[in-house]
């Protein structure tokens, strides 16, 4: 009999700097309106070194505070694993960088995931799979991004989107009688993994004094291919995984799909034939936050009382790679 996977809590933390359209008219040539129009953001948060606001800083404040609101000894945590594609370091990774800085003592597993967009769904369905198999009881998963720092304030096509941000959940083999993960689907097609990329900064093509200037260090991204594989395989993604687990479309109260411009979230819903009213959203006001959107989300709908107890919730993301995922569960 395999273990039950319950959310116990929730937590998320962004950075103090309002990045909102109109600052960004005075950087590069757009415009509010133009923005909204076309990806329904209307300002994002931007990590700032001073106020120390680096992935694992966002990330332990988050977990900090999702532990202390139910009174959770740390030390019982027994993995910590963490999404992202913006860490503080090449080494040592954030997972471990947060498990210092909660001050844990217990010598935990810990890693980072690199799954871009999709990283949470991927860390999540991986902390999902340790608990039901019983190697693990206690799992500390989070998006945690500041894709500021690969965005280039002069390419108005791709400075408008991103945002920085940290989401965490604690999952646990302990079950309150209602909550469980019921199932997932994973994908992805390197093959087309240029529509989404960062030439420089790796192994292949270090960063140097003759390049550090060449603007290749920064996400480069092809919109429009881009949104057609997003919206067809979020969808396609969706319906498979929903009637994997036995459920129907009707039978979701929730999707938290990953923010990555709104236009594309309302178009997975209109091919689902998913009422909009219950897609949570929090793009408006962050941007995409890279892997932190579902969790934050999540947080958010948690917080504001829609999110209940036992009802079914689907996460869906799509990012680079190119990747994807889907997951449902009963809160």
């Amino acid at each position: 009999m395999t273990n039950k996977v319950s959310i116990l809590t929730t937590a998320s933390c962004f950075p103090k700097k309002i990045l909102t359209n109109a600052d960004l008219e005075k950087m590069v040539e757009t415009t509010d309106q133009w923005i909204v129009e076309r990806t329904g953001i209307r300002e994002r948060r931007i990590a700032s070194a001073d106020e120390e606001e680096w992935p694992s800083d966002l990330a332990a404040r988050a977990a900090k505070k999702a532990l202390e609101e139910i009174d959770f000894d740390p030390n019982t945590i027994d993995g910590i694993i963490c999404a992202t594609m913006t860490p503080d370091y090449p080494a040592p990774g954030v997972a471990y960088l947060v498990q210092k800085k909660l001050g844990l003592t217990n010598q935990c597993m810990a890693f980072d995931l690199g799954a871009a967009c999709s990283g949470f769904v991927y860390a999540f369905n991986t902390a999902t799979s340790y608990i039901k198999s019983g190697f693990l009881h206690n799992v500390l998963v989070i998006g945690s991004d500041c894709t500021s720092v690969y965005t280039d304030y002069r390419d108005r096509n791709t400075c408008i989107l991103f945002g920085d941000g940290a989401g965490v959940a604690l999952l646990s083999s302990r079950s309150d009688g209602q909550g469980d993960v019921l199932g997932f689907s994973l994908g992805a097609n390197g093959h087309n993994g240029s529509f989404i990329s960062v030439k420089n900064g790796g192994c292949a093509h270090p960063i140097t004094k003759d390049n550090v200037e060449d603007r290749d260090r920064f996400l480069r991204m092809q919109g429009r291919e881009t949104f057609k594989n997003a919206v067809k395989v979020m969808e396609e993604n969706s319906l498979e995984t929903i009637a994997r687990v036995g459920l129907k479309l009707e039978d979701i109260h929730w999707m938290i799909p990953h923010q990555a411009n709104k236009r594309i979230l309302e178009a997975v819903a209109q091919r689902m034939g998913f009422p909009s009213e219950k897609v949570i959203m929090n793009i408006e006001r962050f941007g995409n936050t890279t892997a932190a959107t579902i969790p934050t989300c999540l947080d958010e709908g948690i917080r504001d009382g829609r999110i209940q107890r036992g009802q079914y919730v689907l996460f869906t993301a799509f990012g680079a790679g190119l990747s994807w995922g889907s997951t449902v569960l009963r809160y």
